[in-house]
């Protein structure tokens, strides 16, 4: 009975009562790379920001966030962009000052090309990790999987950035 006191206490102090590292607080990221249009119509740099929230501490993470990707596509000719305003939900495992995490969530994305402007849902699934590097620095890396409308389309992001403890 000692033990499993003992072990339930412990559990609890080190999932609420320490002070987390810079991966395990409420922060801003800014997160740019590769990105490519899985319909086969091109590829581009794609750009993310999000704030990432924890709601009820380590391991639960609420991130809304939005993403621009802008492309020349192949067969069609001329420029699309979109912006992708989101929200995700992730469950992260915190080892040390390394977060690795996985998610899944659902915003809007506007396609803008020369042809036509439209608003389309989208669902997307994302696994990354957070490396904290100071009480107020962290590194992150993510691959994100979009899908548009919600299956027409599927757009993959591949970033690599940072984020800023803001409390």
């Amino acid at each position: 009975m000692l033990r499993v006191t003992v072990s339930a206490l412990t559990t609890v102090i080190l999932l609420t009562g320490t002070p987390a590292p810079a991966g395990a607080q409420s922060a801003i990221s800014l997160l740019a790379g590769p990105s490519w249009d899985l319909s086969g119509f091109g590829s581009a740099f794609a750009t993310n920001v999000g704030f990432a929230w924890r709601p009820v501490g380590r391991g639960f993470v609420v991130e809304p966030g939005a993403g621009f990707f802008e492309s020349t596509r192949g067969s069609e000719g001329g420029e699309t962009t979109w912006f992708f305003p989101e929200i995700s939900l992730q469950a992260e495992l915190p080892a040390g000052p390394i977060y690795p995490y996985l998610g899944a969530g659902a915003g809007l994305g506007r396609r803008s090309s020369p042809d036509r402007d439209r608003w389309v849902s989208t669902l997307h699934f994302l696994v990354g990790v957070r490396v904290a590097v100071s009480e107020d620095w962290s590194l992150r890396s993510e691959f994100r999987i979009r899908l548009v409308d919600p299956f027409a389309e599927s757009i993959g992001d591949l970033g690599v950035g940072f984020a800023r403890r803001i409390f």
